[in-house]
């Protein structure tokens, strides 16, 4: 078992899970590997990447006999294309330990390779017990992570857009943020003046949050100010641990207004923030923020403008 003291994330980047092959590892059934560049240069800049293969930890060894599901009278079946062996049940007790083991030490992510029988997300073909293809599901190690809960999927061909990495890095700093403010002591101030500098982009990443979460904000003027911080932290984990899409920045920005009682100053704050998403500046024209002081220094301290060390703008 991991020491402890492991679990303790890291000071200024998240942990992340992702399928070995994918780094340049010569670990795939045949040998070979399916290095992306994306991920091992361009997420390897930001984040910690663990490398982990299912197969090659449960022992089946480089090259080897490919695999497959297979959908039986009994369920679902992990066997061997050409000679039907079984690791079913092998892979489901390894699928069990290596997932308790990623959350005790801070794995809060995986990026997985698509079509694996045991890394694929909703990408792997199902096949019956003659061989034909009953439709696409998910790899055992995705199913296991999944009962186990609290880790961030998404498969690493996705990632190639843009777009996609830019939420997928969003979500993976901002939860990153909620389990170091849970490892720290709770201050009601600083909690709450740290909250407010998330608020936009949690608006941007899950609209609905603030509604799910209106109690628990409300909880926080009372005793016991930590455990009521720690309840909202877990549900604002959760409710941004499932890639789902940023909304559009017109509109997060309309729901960040009216949240904070300026609805009047909405299309100036959209206005700075889409400038800010071509410029990386938020004062396109100092004259527009006359009068708004107070709405400029609050956009300004907006993790969304930052939502990562090194990040340039939202895109």
């Amino acid at each position: 078992m991991s020491d402890p003291q492991e679990a303790l994330p890291d000071a200024s980047r998240p942990r992340a899970g992702v399928s070995a092959c994918l780094l340049g590892h010569e670990v795939r059934y045949d040998g070979g590997h399916r290095n992306m560049s994306h991920v091992s240069r361009d997420l390897a800049r930001h984040v910690d990447l663990e490398p982990l293969c299912p197969e090659v930890e449960l022992g089946l060894g480089t090259p080897r006999e490919p695999i497959a599901l297979f959908r039986s009278g009994t369920g679902m079946r992990l066997l061997g294309v050409n000679s039907a062996e079984d690791h079913t049940a092998a892979m489901e007790i390894w699928c069990r330990s290596r997932a308790q083991d990623w959350i005790e030490r801070g794995i809060t992510a995986a990026i997985l390779k698509g079509r694996s029988p045991s890394c694929g997300l909703k990408t792997v073909p199902i096949h019956g017990e003659g061989g034909s293809l009953q439709g696409l599901g998910s790899g055992f190690w995705v199913q296991a992570l999944q009962r186990q809960g609290g880790i961030l999927l998404v498969e690493a061909e996705s990632l190639e857009d843009d777009s996609i990495r830019h939420e997928f890095l969003c979500r993976l700093f901002l939860r990153h943020r909620i389990a170091l403010q849970r490892s720290r002591p709770c201050q009601r101030a600083l909690f709450q003046e740290w909250l407010s500098r998330e608020e936009l982009l949690i608006w941007t990443l899950c609209a609905g949050a603030w509604a799910e979460c209106a109690d628990l904000v409300t909880a926080l003027h009372a005793d016991p100010v930590e455990q009521h911080r720690d309840e909202m932290l877990r549900a604002l984990s959760g409710l941004l641990g499932t890639m789902g899409g940023c909304d559009r920045i017109e509109e997060s920005t309309a729901h960040w207004c009216i949240f904070r009682g300026f609805p009047d100053r909405m299309d100036a704050v959209t206005q700075a923030l889409l400038y800010w998403c071509r410029n990386g500046s938020i004062t396109a024209d100092e004259e527009g923020w006359e009068g708004r002081g107070d709405t400029a220094l609050q956009l300004r301290q907006q993790s969304i403008l930052n939502p990562w060390p090194g990040c340039t703008g939202s895109k």
